[in-house]
């Protein structure tokens, strides 16, 4: 029989080696290995007589993880140094523990506070309730992070909390708590009283603004970095209010330093059917200290006018919750924007309608942030949504732009009723009878739509009007003033807009004519000469664009305006469908007058000018120009005249009015030299 071989090792390693291991080997310490420890450590089945009992001893004990010089993470007590794992017997009294974890550069990687006082624990669920990065719902310890923020931004209520409770264990355990702050934060605290002090502008340490920011504050944003969740790059204009849900510092992955702190807030945002939190992100980076209001966001609370900035935002917020509806006819004067791009400034007039701003630019109605509840805003005053929630409405609402055509967000401050003009009707170079005629259909269309149907259900109840003459002669403005005189939209389609074969075509006006049935608008196709011209059997393109026409207008219910400068053309088909033709003649030298005057009244801000005289209407009655001309030299002159910081002038006029003949001269002899030039291309006979 062999003799047994005898372990040499010393008896310390030799209990070294029998000691349990908690952690994995060469592990750099980290959260979880911190918390690895303690589960591993309290992982047996308490004793009945230790439940009770567990950290109700009012105490903080303080643990190092470190590495030893195998590579192996350890455990120590501070004040030993031996190997200590905290057992159940031992540890599990302690209010408090903690735990220092270093990396194995013997550098300070985080710190962390367990707290097991279940006194500290029902205190900080009923004043704290919900905090980044915590879950104080929870049975078991609950582990804070340094620096201990939510300690800090709640000290006050805590305190508070504290003072109130008739039980002693209680006031002790909340203190000693604090008092763990307190000390952690020592110096931290004393800067942020002696900057944070400075009268009439707070200024904050950047290493430090995580402690003028408490989660669930109100911010107050300048917008020039925010982005939400429907956009990657924001467009920067305006102000809003945002309600901070965290705070974080992101930091280099090797120097540790902190490149920007990123703050995550939330906004009440309207996707179309439902009111919901949306986020909004920001970050701020600047270095040393700083005054706080020269933020990009900074709390509501410090702003010098609060008062006036909340009645403000409060106006607006509701403004936005009274156009959260279907769909609203409005004037924007504001910037656009156009979700890749900030748009120009306009002065037109706009459909509201953000369902359908989203469902075209094909954005997802799951915008919300994932947990959060739908706000209830039924009530039609909206009297059952706070005033906060007022205040953090979206300050942009997503709609159509009906003179560009194009879809965009527009700034709820810039939108605005419309002022209709309620003289354009009476404007109209028509006689007497054909404006009683088109009062009269437009006025009893809504009316006898039910009852003035054709034997086919859907077809024929739609109001069609014809409008041929040369360019410039009031075709568009009849239309345009039509839909001022029943205060409804006016949405146009070009000819151009509809390009392809015959069914994409097809597809593209219904769709076209479905988003104007809904908005209640007129329907202006310019130029539809292409639509509208005579079949002929060797043109089947044409035939089938003809047919397309046909078949749709046939099935509208709305009012639509059909403009062609070649009556003569078009197709014998269209006359049972159109209700009332107008022809435009080359504009009389009467009413180039009355153009003429009332388009410089217009551009003199609705005044008449003394120098807009009779011999001064006559002179430029007699020039070869049309409605649009007229238009288009009167913007010229306004535009002079406000370069020149002055009132219009009729020199204005006159100067705009030869530089369109000089332009027509100039055209005119361009085509000619082509025709030459072309002409000598031709061979020979």
């Amino acid at each position: 029989m062999e003799p047994r071989s005898r372990d040499r090792t010393p008896k310390s390693r030799r209990d070294r080696k029998r000691r349990k291991r908690i952690a994995p080997k060469k592990q750099p310490p980290s959260h979880t290995v911190a918390e690895s420890y303690l589960s591993d450590a309290t992982s047996d089945a308490p004793q009945p007589d230790m439940v009770d009992s567990e950290g109700e001893d009012c105490e903080l004990q303080k643990y190092d993880l470190r590495f030893d010089a195998r590579g192996e993470s350890a455990m120590l007590r501070v004040g030993t140094t031996s190997e200590f794992v905290i057992p159940r017997a031992e540890g599990h009294r302690a209010a408090l523990l903690l735990i220092r974890s270093y990396n194995p550069d013997r550098k300070l990687q985080a710190t962390h506070l367990v707290v097991r006082s279940r006194h500290i624990k029902k205190a900080l669920r009923e004043v704290i309730g919900t905090y980044p990065g915590l879950n104080l719902n929870s049975l078991g310890d609950v582990t804070i992070l340094a620096p201990p923020m939510c300690l800090f931004h709640y000290r006050a209520e805590l305190e508070a909390y504290a003072t109130e409770s008739d039980s002693a264990v209680v006031r002790d355990h909340v203190n000693l708590c604090l008092g763990y702050m307190k000390g952690a934060l020592k110096l931290e605290m004393a800067l942020y009283e002696t900057t944070m002090g400075t009268p009439g502008d707070p200024s904050i340490e950047y290493k430090h603004l995580w402690m003028a920011f408490k989660p669930g504050t109100l911010l107050y944003g300048k917008v020039d970095n925010y982005e939400t969740a429907l956009r990657g790059e924001p467009r920067p204009h305006g102000t809003a209010v945002f309600r901070l849900r965290e705070i974080n510092a992101v930091k280099n992955s090797d120097t540790g330093a902190i490149e920007h702190w990123e703050l995550l807030s939330e906004s009440v945002y309207f996707n179309g059917r439902n009111f919901g939190y949306c986020m909004v992100k920001s970050s701020i980076k600047y270095e040393g200290c700083k005054p706080l209001r020269t933020l990009t966001a900074f709390p509501l609370d410090l702003h010098s006018d609060q008062t006036l900035v909340r009645q403000s935002l409060l106006r607006r917020g509701r403004k936005y919750l009274s156009l959260c509806g279907p769909h609203s006819y409005r004037f924007y004067d504001g910037k656009i924007d156009l979700i890749d791009r900030l748009g120009p400034k306009v002065q037109h007039r706009i459909i509201v309608d953000h369902k359908s701003w989203a469902s075209a630019l094909g954005f997802s109605q799951s915008v919300f942030i994932p947990g959060t509840p739908l706000i209830d805003i039924t009530a039609a005053d909206h009297s059952n949504v706070s005033e906060e929630e007022v205040i953090m409405c979206s300050r942009q609402i997503g709609g159509f732009d009906l003179a560009r055509r194009e879809w965009a967000l527009f700034d709820i401050g810039d939108i605005h009723d419309i002022q209709f003009n309620a003289n354009a009707f009476d404007q109209l170079v028509f006689s007497r009878e054909k404006k009683n005629w088109i009062r009269a259909l437009v006025e009893q269309h809504d009316e006898d739509e039910e009852d003035f149907d054709d034997l086919i259900r859907g077809k024929g109840k739609g109001l069609i009007f014809l409008l041929h003459g040369p360019p410039g002669v009031g075709k568009t403005f009849t239309a345009e003033s039509i839909a001022d005189y029943t205060q409804r939209p006016l949405f146009q389609i070009s000819s151009g807009e509809l390009m392809g074969d015959a069914s994409d075509v097809e597809k593209k006006l219904t769709g076209l004519l479905a988003t104007a049935k809904k908005w209640n608008a007129l329907v202006l196709i310019d130029e539809a000469d292409v639509f509208m011209q005579e079949r002929r059997i060797d043109d089947l393109q044409r035939n089938s664009l003809v047919s397309v026409l046909l078949r749709v207008i046939e099935y509208f219910e709305g009012i639509m305006f059909l403009t062609t400068n070649r009556a003569q053309t078009i197709d014998k088909a269209f006359h049972s469908r159109i209700h009332l033709s107008f022809a435009y003649p080359p504009l009389s030298a009467e009413a180039l007058r009355t153009l003429w005057k009332s388009t410089i009244i217009r551009g003199c801000s609705g005044n008449r000018p003394k120098w807009l005289k009779r011999k001064f209407l006559n002179e430029l009655a007699t020039s070869r120009v049309n409605g649009r001309d007229i238009k288009n030299i009167v913007r010229m002159a306004h535009a002079m005249a406000r370069s020149g910081k002055r009132e219009m002038m009729a020199a204005d006029i006159q100067q705009g009015l030869d530089a369109l003949q000089s332009f027509e001269t100039d055209f005119r002899r361009g085509l000619e030299q082509q025709r030459l030039e072309d002409a000598k291309d031709l061979p020979e006979a």
